[in-house]
């Protein structure tokens, strides 16, 4: 019998070299027989390289999986999805999404790939943490109520194939990555004749994942806390921005704009009072909001992937 060939893509930006290499060992050990694994580094041309440079070579490789290195020099996860989808992927029936810092555990592919591959109607699934100050309250809510967790989800081959031949992207520079991509599976990618099904999505209470621990009296964590803060600001925008397009206006996602300036500006015209009361009183929405209509469009070219290594030539 033929082992199936799943494919999973480990989104890195920031990790250093050892906590991305720690993930990478943790992906292999949990990993079919058969498997793509695609390690995007997005905005971080030092980890690349340094990654690339020898450390990838100390890996112990099974031969049936093929591991592939790309760097993206414009660093945006929602850009390194839109790459994935539409670039990268290779027709494989299901591909899992990994965080660069996110360690799966043995059995946890195994597990929620099996139980998406086995539904007749799932989209997608996700795993639930078990380490961290919130994960037992998460855990609890997505059991219950669904989610998407990006630290370890999956997405199956025919809503990719139906993704990329409509061509639908999210917004580059989107904080909610997770959020949008379940409401796109979760509507089967049409709000206006498909209702919010939680089926669509399937949630594995035994799939899940190890991280390290944050040191908050050290400045690292504090500044990764501080980073953390001011993104989620912005994702309280956007989720008003989501709740507008997909909710109100049943829009179909390939109409979403080009990047995520662009939805909330749009949203803001739309709806200027909810807009100032989500605002209002709420000093990092308006530094988000600040920092968000700065940021300057990327060069087109800076968006696209590079094949850096390959472990098959």
């Amino acid at each position: 019998m033929t082992e199936i060939n799943w494919s999973l893509a480990m989104f890195a930006a920031r990790e250093t070299p050892a906590v991305l290499m720690r993930s990478v060992a943790a992906v292999l050990a949990a990993t079919r027989p058969r498997m793509t694994i695609e390690i995007l580094t997005n905005g971080n041309t030092a980890l690349a390289q340094t990654i690339a440079g020898g450390l990838i070579q100390g890996l112990q490789i099974p031969a049936a999986v093929n591991l592939r290195l790309w760097h993206i020099p414009y660093g945006d996860k929602a850009n390194a999805w839109n790459q994935f989808l539409h670039h990268i992927w290779q027709d494989q029936p299901l591909a899992f999404f990994v965080d660069g810092y996110a360690r799966p555990r043995p059995d946890a592919l195994r597990v929620l790939g099996d139980a998406v591959m086995g539904s007749h109607c799932a989209n997608a699934g996700s795993g639930v943490p078990t380490i961290g100050f919130s994960a037992t309250a998460l855990r609890t809510h997505m059991l219950k109520n669904g989610g998407f967790h990006g630290n370890l989800c999956c997405v199956t081959g025919d809503s990719i194939a139906r993704i990329k031949q409509r061509g639908i992207r999210l917004p580059v520079g989107l904080y909610r990555t997770d959020s949008l991509m379940e409401t796109i599976l979760a509507y089967d990618l049409d709000p206006a004749i498909n209702e919010w099904d939680d089926a669509r999505v399937v949630v594995h209470g035994a799939a899940s994942w190890d991280t390290d621990k944050l040191v908050w009296w050290h400045r690292s964590s504090l500044l990764v806390y501080w980073s953390r803060q001011l993104r989620q600001a912005q994702g309280n925008l956007e989720k008003q921005a989501f709740k507008d397009f997909f909710d109100k206006r049943q829009l179909v996602p390939e109409l979403l704009p080009a990047n995520c300036r662009e939805m909330i500006e749009d949203w803001m015209l739309r709806c200027p009072r909810l807009a100032q009361a989500t605002l209002r009183g709420h000093p990092l929405r308006q530094r988000a909001l600040q920092r968000l209509l700065q940021e300057p469009n990327p060069l087109p070219q800076s968006l696209l992937p590079t094949l850096i290594w390959s472990s098959v030539g």
